[in-house]
């Protein structure tokens, strides 16, 4: 997934109530370096390209390979015709100001199918950034299959559903047997050698990390012993 623009600056967000008591459907932004490419968020197919003269100008719909159809709109022109195949991150056309438009930008709009007016979702949650204005800013950096799957669960459940579910997940895992793999060897050695049963403190964070510092502390005194040893034996053999 990638960022339409070029040091995009979002001037709209997705979900507003505009003027005229409508919902803003899509996410607005502008390049902030003069680059005025647009660029495809998502690989996919073209289904549409053209010219609506009641609100989105000269615009591309992409279906993309996630199955929701991205339309970029108020174009100056496109350089994409339909059935296309596209791959993300390619140029599809130039931030313009056609259509319903006062000054040139992008409209992003996403829909989920069955792709009508009223089956928009946010674009801000789909590429993983906030949903406020200014430049972008990422969420974070979960991979491309875990946002999918997070997207798919948004569009079937809802967002307050799914997001309720996250935090119960999280607060489960708080409280969760877990040994990360980083010292689940010291961990294990620690138990096998008797100095943790794994069960104080309660907190296994604590645990496992003070597993890998007693681990390394054994393997550092075990080394210092050894040159120990082999310094007594320079010397009785030097008498």
């Amino acid at each position: 997934m990638v960022i339409p623009l070029t040091s995009a600056y979002i001037t709209s967000i997705y979900g507003y109530e505009r003027s005229d008591g409508k919902i803003h459907k899509g996410l607005d932004m502008i390049s902030d370096v003069g680059d005025r490419y647009v660029k495809a968020i998502m690989g996919g197919i073209v289904s549409f390209v053209g010219y609506d003269a009641d609100g989105f100008g000269n615009y591309v719909s992409i279906l993309q390979n996630d199955g929701n159809k991205a339309l970029y709109c108020h174009l100056q022109s496109y350089s994409v015709t339909k059935g296309d195949k596209i791959e993300e991150g390619q140029i599809i056309g130039i931030e313009g100001t056609t259509g319903n438009s006062t000054g040139i930008h992008l409209h992003l709009e996403i829909r989920k199918s069955p792709y009508n007016t009223a089956d928009h979702i946010n674009p801000a949650t789909v590429l993983g950034i906030e949903n406020k204005k200014g430049p972008i800013e990422f969420i974070n950096s979960i991979s491309e299959e875990a946002k999918n799957m997070i997207d798919k669960l948004i569009q079937e459940y809802g967002e307050s559903t799914v997001y309720a579910a996250f935090k119960n997940i999280c607060e489960k895992e708080k409280n969760k047997n877990y040994v990360p793999e980083w010292a689940s060897a010291e961990y294990e050695a620690a138990i096998t050698a008797g100095i943790t049963d794994g069960s104080r403190p309660q907190a296994l964070a604590t645990r496992v990390e003070t597993a890998v510092m007693i681990e390394r502390a054994i393997k550092y005194e075990e080394y210092y012993l050894e040159l120990m040893k082999k310094l007594e034996q320079l010397q009785l053999q030097e008498k």
